[in-house]
């Protein structure tokens, strides 16, 4: 009896223990209308925007929930400071956030708003105070628009990535993966209106961010 009363408390054990393992990772996905998945064409929302594909596309999918925290229009700062119409200050986003992983991809509305030295800042304060409350975060450059050279939108990326050197951090550079399957072309063969991409596009997007994130947190 007492040996059939061991086996069964380790079995009971090994339950709990392989419960605690399968246990979901949350991944919060925040951005602008790029994440929230904008529709050229009908000025609605396309069905799978890139968060959506990029769940699905993730290794162990199973073990992940994505959830899409893209707002329209919104900026870095406005991420930080509670002001995106959405979301409360970061410190308190953070702290009340239950996300293991956090992506973080801005710069096409920051260009407009925000100098770029106000736009790093507020890219180093929300990876530090994720940091500090227990999240990875990765920054994910924007896709190409109309506005990419190296006096405008080049100028933004490479502060997200300088920023990401500097506080070791992973990027999902979806700016230099798009330029390339560009190959010279007009941004506008990616993105219809010149900032949001087609539906085909955040396909694209979203099965590359997979790639990118399993490569730097493979499933052990």
């Amino acid at each position: 009896m007492p040996i059939r009363f061991i086996g069964f408390c380790l079995m009971l054990l090994l339950s709990v223990y392989c419960r605690a393992g399968a246990a979901v990772r949350v991944i919060e996905y925040y951005g602008d209308s790029t994440v929230w998945g904008y529709a050229t064409q009908t000025g609605g929302r396309v069905a799978k925007p890139a968060p959506a594909v990029f769940a699905e596309a993730l290794p162990a999918a199973g073990k992940y929930e994505v959830r899409n925290e893209g707002v329209n229009g919104s900026t870095a700062c406005e991420l930080l400071n509670g002001t995106d119409g959405r979301h409360a200050p970061w410190r308190d986003q953070m702290a009340a956030s239950r996300a293991r992983y956090v992506l973080v991809n801005f710069a096409i509305n920051d260009q407009w708003k925000h100098d770029v030295n106000s736009y790093a800042g507020c890219l180093r304060a929300l990876a530090r105070i994720a940091k500090a409350h227990g999240k990875q975060m990765i920054f994910e450059t924007p896709n190409p628009t109309r506005d990419s050279g190296p006096d405008s939108l080049d100028v933004y990326v490479n502060a997200m990535r300088q920023v990401a050197a500097q506080e070791g951090l992973p990027v999902i550079d979806q700016y230099k993966y798009l330029t390339e399957l560009l190959n010279g072309q007009s941004p506008y063969i990616l993105c219809p209106d010149g900032l949001h991409p087609s539906e085909r596009v955040y396909a694209l997007k979203g099965r590359f961010a997979a790639k990118m994130f399993a490569s730097y947190f493979p499933e052990k």
